[in-house]
């Protein structure tokens, strides 16, 4: 907690404030039963924003994201938006925002509104009941074993086909970005501040690549590195990561990663 509330404090430098409070919001009521599609959030709650399914073509079909809403607590030292993404990738941001809020130091919860977005293919955003479908046809099958009969074509064969074609395209960090930057704008404001951790440290260093105007302040904890594009890569960088911290500890060298991550070099060239 000590460590939450010091990257906190780096969000707030240049602020007011001298140093962060000790109280939390932990009294407070937060309701996550209900969705509102207010213009603007003026309450705590769960809101929905229409974005584009393709922000190539910002005229075509719309889709929903959804994401929760904490207005700051002092309108007098409001500094703006804090959007918060937890990592995974495909773990929904809303699912945690009571008890991140509860452990906020009142310097932050009085200062940004909060934002919690689920990201597209989580929670209730965008394409995510479609993937649970298709991820709950795929396990049953798995359990049963009949991964190589008429059934499996008839039952998961065409909904893949569909899911390649009507949702992976239009999934990823690049459209995740795309759509912050929407809420950014539909809650009228010029910058957004950002808390990140693991995955959420790849998105917020996207966003900040694509719209680098529009960051006031970013903390990334738990970086992972933005220049993997597939899981192999992203496998190799987080062995190499944990051998380095037990060469560290034990100091021995691990010849195995090197010859690894050359190997891996290697096919990347082919």
């Amino acid at each position: 907690m000590a460590r939450f509330k010091h990257l906190l404090g780096l969000l707030i430098i240049f602020s007011p404030f001298s140093s962060l409070a000790a109280a939390t919001t932990a009294d407070e009521q937060l309701s996550f039963e209900s969705t509102s599609n207010e213009e603007k959030p003026s309450r705590n709650g769960i809101y929905s924003l229409k974005v584009p399914k393709n922000h190539k073509n910002p005229d075509g079909e719309k889709v929903d994201i959804y994401y929760f809403f904490h207005k700051a607590t002092s309108e007098s030292d409001r500094i703006g938006l804090l959007f918060f993404n937890f990592g995974g990738p495909g773990a929904d941001a809303i699912g945690e925002a009571k008890y991140t809020i509860q452990d906020l130091p009142v310097s932050i919860t009085k200062s940004f509104d909060l934002i919690f977005l689920d990201p597209r293919g989580t929670g209730k955003s965008a394409f995510a009941n479609e993937i649970r479908k298709y991820a709950n046809e795929v396990r049953k099958c798995k359990k049963k074993q009949t991964c190589d009969t008429d059934a499996f074509i008839k039952d998961i064969a065409l909904p893949y086909d569909a899911f390649i074609k009507n949702i992976a395209p239009y999934m990823g960090t690049n459209a995740v970005a795309d759509d912050m930057d929407a809420l950014r704008e539909h809650l009228g404001e010029d910058k957004i501040s950002y808390l990140g951790y693991s995955y959420g440290t790849r998105l917020g260093s996207i966003y900040a690549e694509r719209y680098p105007d529009r960051i006031r302040a970013a903390v990334l904890d738990s970086s992972m590195s933005p220049i993997f594009e597939n899981e192999r890569g992203l496998s190799i960088d987080l062995a190499k990561n944990h051998e380095k911290i037990a060469e560290y500890r034990l100091n021995y060298r691990f010849e195995r990663l090197v010859r690894e991550t050359k190997k891996y070099r290697w096919h990347c060239t082919e």
